[in-house]
């Protein structure tokens, strides 16, 4: 009678733990304590981005998940596209992304998202963010770069790339994907910045902050190209500028490439004078709102006349400042004054700043001429302009 009540009991317990191990298989999948983490990108870095030709390994943790589903999600957009679907979970996958052009619009603020494929089953994880690649000819981006040289710098860009110099409120050269039957970026400047997704500002203190990115979707190649940035030596921040060359008086002078040189005759003893300026009224046919003119004229005068001759015109203006400088190792006087102008084409006057630089060579007084205001509007012009003056005068060089 014993033994069979302990074979009862035993009988019992078996069926018991028989019903509670088979309920458990019955309880939904979430209560199995199932999970995705730790999702991980080998071969590449998240911050630089996923490149064409480049395979990538992802890796994730998991608990009670047999099959996965992988996807790669914009955040900005909320789009979903799936790498692969219902593959086995082995915590590991190979990703070699055949053509990041059929990708775009992920390209930007980009995850990777791994969940659970198994039916009823509702776990998954995401990446960090990254950013993806953009096509070169043939294999990866990086290894498909051009080099820009100028302005006293080099960095690389994508070789299925362009770029077009500029003269906005700043100068500089737009970066942009190179079109079919369009030559350069097709640049046009707007109120305050180029159009094209990517350009370069050739400022008066030129460094990495002068690449300025006006796309988010070109990040990774902004990253790039930053990474690649350098000096070329030696620094010449007038490198790529036209030259002017002038036999009769023994000198030469260089300014910007899409400025223009204007040549004018004047009466009264002087022989000539240049007039350099980012519009020109051939090209265009009213002035832009930044128009900035800087001025070289060439005088015949009488070798005895001195500096204080010269400037005994100017002695009458009362907010006139004056400093020694020196122009290609000639001693030469630098004269600061504020006056009342004339706007042109306008009998309007405004306050003018207004800088001469006087050079005395011999018979020859050569005068530099540029000033702080737009002589149409009589706006303040931007200060990169009057450092573009300076510029152009520390180019001037005497041949003789």
């Amino acid at each position: 009678m014993q033994n069979k009540k302990s074979i009862f009991i035993i009988v019992a317990m078996v069926v018991i733990l028989a019903i509670g191990t088979g309920a458990y298989y019955f309880l939904p999948k979430d209560n199995k304590k199932a999970s995705i983490s730790n999702i991980t990108l080998s071969g590449d870095t998240w911050s630089q981005g996923i490149y064409t030709g480049k395979p990538l390994t992802i890796k994730w943790n998991s608990l009670n998940v047999n099959s996965v589903n992988i996807d790669l999600l914009n955040t900005q957009t909320s789009a979903i596209r799936s790498i692969v679907k219902n593959i086995k979970n082995t915590g590991t996958y190979e990703w070699e992304p055949e053509d990041i052009a059929a990708w775009r619009g992920y390209d930007a603020q980009s995850k990777i998202s791994v969940s659970a494929a198994d039916k009823g089953l509702n776990v998954k994880a995401e990446s960090s963010i990254f950013g993806m690649g953009q096509p070169g000819p043939a294999g990866g981006l990086e290894n498909n770069l051009k080099t820009y040289t100028g302005y006293g710098i080099s960095f690389e860009y994508p070789s299925n790339w362009t770029y077009q110099q500029f003269n906005c409120n700043l100068e500089g050269v737009a970066f942009c994907p190179a079109k079919a039957g369009v030559t350069g970026c097709g640049q046009t400047c707007g109120m305050d910045s180029p159009t094209s997704p990517m350009y370069f500002y050739a400022s008066a203190t030129v460094s990495k902050n002068n690449l300025q990115l006006k796309d988010n979707n070109y990040r990774n190649i902004y990253n790039q190209m930053l990474s690649t940035f350098k000096f070329t030596t030696p620094t010449d921040q007038t490198a790529g500028w036209k030259k002017y060359t002038d036999q009769n008086y023994n000198y030469t002078i260089k300014y910007p490439a899409t400025w223009y040189l204007e040549k004018n005759s004047y009466p009264n003893g002087t022989v000539y004078g240049l007039t350099f300026s980012n519009y020109s009224k051939e090209v265009e046919s009213n002035p832009p709102k930044d128009l900035y003119l800087f001025g070289l004229n060439v005088t015949e005068i009488n070798p005895q006349t001195t500096y204080n001759d010269i400037l005994e015109g100017f002695r009458p203006y009362k907010d006139t400042e004056q400093q020694n400088v020196e122009i290609d190792g000639v001693k030469s006087i630098k004269l600061t004054k504020t006056t009342d102008e004339h706007l042109i084409k306008s009998l309007e006057t405004f306050k003018s700043t207004n800088v001469y630089i006087f050079t005395k060579t011999g018979a020859n007084l050569f005068t530099f001429l540029y000033s702080s205001e737009n002589p149409y509007t009589g706006e303040k012009v931007a200060q990169d302009k009057i450092d573009m003056a300076e510029k152009i005068i520390s180019t001037f060089k005497f041949t003789k």
